[in-house]
């Protein structure tokens, strides 16, 4: 198999419940501990039907995201490292959500014969196509130019004519998402770019890749991330920044150990 599983670092435990400050009770003259009582059990019989706010979207997201849950599945290709960083980044922060996950560095060209896992052919697009991956990290223009080549070079042209109206990011990022299969969608355009060496390997294939932004992004599986996961992908694109991901990078294909890259990096930058 011309796959690697390498698993996602072990969750940190999170700061428990019971440290946060509660509110003083105030009793005075009028107070009566039978409506006290009565008041407690409405509250609860409200927070049963979902009435409730405040730290509930953590409680739920919690439950919903229990230690012993099959692992959210995230990949990146062998060729781009910076992908790989990515994955690790992404998996560290679904991690310390209680989210368990496995990394799988997945050889896009595999030798000629080898044995492959499912999806694990010439380009990303394929691996879609795994029911077994639920996150795919990758880049705005490369996935355009996998799903449309033709609406890549168009909006390539527009922008080296500076004939386009639109924001070459924002365009780039929604035609990308208008080529992911019905199963998939896409989180919010990190503001930093990679992918470099992955274009660079399909441009030594003679593979036409038109010059576009390339905003990082993970595409996941809607039925295997939820809103709460969503929010957490989204965290790390958000914040990493292109001297953090180049300094990272550089130090993974140094030989340092990508697992301890990610968590001291979610250690400095993720609240």
């Amino acid at each position: 198999m011309n796959t690697t599983l390498l698993s996602a670092p072990v969750a940190k435990p999170e700061k428990s419940w019971g440290n946060r400050l509660r509110p003083n009770l105030v009793m005075g003259r009028g107070f009566k501990p039978g409506k006290l009582i009565a008041g407690i059990l409405a509250l609860s019989m409200a927070c049963g039907l979902g009435a409730c706010s405040s730290g509930e979207s953590e409680l739920a997201e919690n439950a919903g995201a229990a230690a012993g849950d099959k692992p959210l599945v995230i990949v990146a290709p062998a060729s781009s490292p910076d992908q790989i960083v990515m994955a690790y980044l992404y998996a560290e922060n679904l991690e310390q959500h209680r989210y368990p996950t496995l990394v799988r560095i997945m050889d896009e060209n595999p030798a000629a014969g080898a044995d492959v896992a499912p999806g694990a052919s010439a380009n990303t697009s394929s691996w879609f196509l795994d029911t077994e991956i639920d996150v795919v990290v990758s880049c705005t223009g490369y996935l355009l130019n996998q799903g449309s080549p033709a609406q890549a070079r168009d909006l390539a042209a527009e922008n080296t004519s500076g004939s386009t109206t639109q924001d070459p990011i924002r365009a780039v990022y929604e035609a990308a998402i208008g080529t992911l299969p019905a199963a998939f969608d896409i989180t919010d355009p990190s503001p930093t770019q990679g992918c470099y060496e992955q274009q660079a390997g399909a441009a030594k294939k003679s593979v036409e890749s038109p010059e576009l932004p390339e905003n990082i992004v993970a595409v996941f599986r809607k039925t295997a991330i939820d809103r709460y996961g969503r929010k957490h992908l989204n965290d790390v694109s958000r914040l990493i920044t292109a001297a953090d991901l180049e300094e990272l990078t550089k130090d993974f294909k140094a030989g340092e150990d990508i697992k301890k890259l990610a968590v001291s990096w979610h250690a400095a930058n993720v609240n």
